[in-house]
C-alpha cells in the first residue's frame, strides 16, 4: 500500500474473503459495529431459510445490528453500503413483538418498486465508483423509504424525522437505481438537530459476480490515496469531441454483454436447480427438510407440512394413507434408537392404510460430514429390526441423491411411490422393478 493510503477500518457482513476487509462475517455471526468505519452489507447472501435459523436462535438479532448501526451513524460518522435484494417480511417476531424482515437491520428501510431495466441516463448519473460500472440491469426500483431508527415524531414538542434521499445512478426517466439514505431528528426547523446520521447508507442493485462487487467497493471506499475531487454533476452536460460516437459504441457493447449475461444466467439458474439436489448430502434441521421435501416433488411425490410445530417434519397424505415423515442430518453417526423413537411416537391414532403397507418413513443424512462412499451404513441390525416390528420403512438421503440423479438421466421411476411406501425395512434403489 502507498505510504499515502490510509486504511479504513472496514467490516462486511454476508460474505467472506475479502482481504481488503479488516473483518469478514457471515449473518447470524456475533460482531459489534461500533469498531468500524465501513460496514458493507450483502443482502443477497440473507435468504428465508437462513432468516429463519438466526431467529430461532436469536430473534432480536437484526434489531441489535440495526441499533449499533445508528449508534455508530450518528457518533462516529459510519458509511454503509447495502448490496439489495428483495424485501420479505418472516412471520416471526423479536422481543418487542415487531415483525422481522431482511431489512430489520436497516435503519432507513427503503420500499421497492419491482421493475426490472438495463437503460441507464449517462448525463444525470454519476460513474465516479468502480462497482456501478458494472450494473447492466436491475431488478428493482427505489420508491418510497421507512423510519426504522427507533426515533419518533413528536407534534406537540416540534420533533420532526426526515430522510434524505440522493440518486447515483438513475434510469431515463429518472428513477433511481443506486442511491444514498440519510436522516436526521430535528426540532422546530432543521438546523436544529438533535440526532442525525453523519454518513449515508448508499444501497446498490447486485451484479454479476457478488464477491467481486464487494471487492470494488472496498477498493473505493477501504482506502483513502488522495484521488482529485469528485467531478460536479453538471461536467456531465459540456461536450467533447468523439463523445457520442463512444456512447453509442458503449451501447451496442452493453447490449452485446446484456446478451451474453442473460444466457449465463439461464445457464447458471439450471446448475442451481441441480446444485439445490446435492443438499441432499450435507444438510441438517429445517434446510435438509426443504431440500427432502423439493426432492420429493421432483420424483412426483408431494409431501405435505405439519400446520403446528412439534409433530412430524412431514407426512404423505393419499387416499386412506397418512404417513409421518422423520427427517434428520447427523455428524459421525448413523440412525439411533431416540430419533426412531420420535417416528414411532407419531403412529398413535393414525389409521393402517390398506393401499400402503408403509406406516412410517424415517430419512436419514447419515455421516454428513463425510463423502457418500466413505460413510459407514446408515442402519444398524438392531434399528433395521425395530423399524421392521413397526412397518416402518427407512431411507437415506443418499439414496434419494441417487433417484434424483436417474431420472435427471432418463431413468423409469414410474413405481417409485408405491413401492416406496410398501417397503418395511430400509428402502433401495435395487427395490424398484
Amino acid at each position: 500500500m502507498d505510504a499515502n493510503q490510509a486504511k479504513v477500518s472496514t467490516l462486511v457482513i454476508g460474505s467472506t474473503g475479502h482481504k481488503l476487509a479488516e473483518k469478514c462475517v457471515n449473518w447470524g455471526d456475533t460482531v459489534y459495529v461500533g469498531d468500524h468505519d465501513l460496514v458493507i452489507v450483502d443482502l443477497t447472501s440473507l435468504n428465508e431459510h437462513i432468516l429463519g435459523e438466526i431467529c430461532g436462535i436469536n430473534p432480536n438479532y437484526l434489531f441489535d445490528l440495526k441499533e449499533m448501526i445508528v449508534e455508530a451513524q450518528s457518533k462516529k460518522s459510519l458509511k454503509v453500503i447495502c448490496i439489495i435484494d428483495e424485501f420479505f417480511i418472516t412471520d416471526r417476531v423479536n422481543k418487542n413483538e415487531k415483525k422481522i424482515s431482511n431489512y430489520s437491520w436497516c435503519p432507513v428501510i427503503p420500499i421497492f418498486e419491482e421493475k426490472p431495466g438495463n437503460k441507464i441516463d449517462r448525463v444525470n448519473s454519476d460513474f465516479s465508483l468502480k462497482y456501478v460500472k458494472h450494473i447492466n440491469s436491475w431488478d428493482r426500483l427505489l420508491d418510497q423509504t421507512y423510519n426504522n431508527t427507533g426515533y419518533q415524531e413528536n407534534e406537540s414538542k416540534s420533533i420532526h424525522f426526515k430522510i434524505y434521499t440522493k440518486k447515483i445512478i438513475v434510469n431515463q426517466i429518472s428513477r433511481a437505481i443506486v442511491f444514498s439514505l440519510s436522516w436526521k431528528l430535528y426540532q422546530y426547523s432543521e438546523y436544529t438537530t438533535l440526532v442525525e446520521s453523519k454518513e449515508p447508507i448508499i444501497f446498490l442493485p447486485k451484479i454479476d459476480d457478488s464477491k467481486n462487487g464487494i471487492d470494488l467497493l472496498l477498493e473505493d471506499f477501504a482506502l483513502s490515496d488522495g484521488e482529485d475531487e469528485p467531478a460536479p454533476s453538471w461536467i456531465n452536460e459540456i461536450p467533447i469531441f468523439g463523445e457520442k460516437d463512444i456512447f453509442a459504441n458503449l451501447e451496442q457493447i452493453d447490449n452485446s454483454i446484456k446478451k451474453l449475461i442473460e444466457e449465463k444466467q439461464n445457464e447458471e439458474a439450471k446448475l442451481k436447480e441441480k446444485e439445490e439436489f446435492k443438499k441432499l448430502l450435507y444438510l441438517k434441521g429445517i434446510p435438509l427438510e426443504m431440500s427432502v421435501e423439493n426432492s420429493f416433488k421432483y420424483l412426483e411425490i408431494a409431501l405435505s407440512s405439519p400446520i403446528t410445530q412439534g409433530q412430524e417434519d412431514r407426512f404423505f397424505i393419499k387416499e386412506d394413507a397418512n404417513i409421518p415423515i422423520e427427517i434428520r442430518g447427523k455428524n459421525n453417526e448413523g440412525l439411533n434408537e431416540k430419533d426412531l423413537n420420535q417416528l414411532v411416537a407419531r403412529l398413535v391414532d393414525r389409521s393402517i392404510s390398506v393401499k400402503y403397507k408403509t406406516r412410517g418413513l424415517f430419512i436419514l443424512n447419515h455421516y454428513k460430514d463425510k463423502k457418500p462412499e466413505e460413510r459407514e451404513d446408515a442402519f444398524t441390525h438392531n434399528i433395521i429390526g425395530k423399524a421392521k416390528a413397526w412397518d416402518l420403512c427407512l431411507v437415506s438421503t443418499e439414496t434419494i441423491f441417487n433417484l434424483v440423479n436417474k431420472k435427471l438421466q432418463g431413468g423409469d421411476l414410474a413405481n417409485l411411490k408405491t413401492t416406496l411406501f410398501n417397503t418395511i425395512g430400509v428402502f433401495n434403489e435395487a427395490d424398484l422393478k
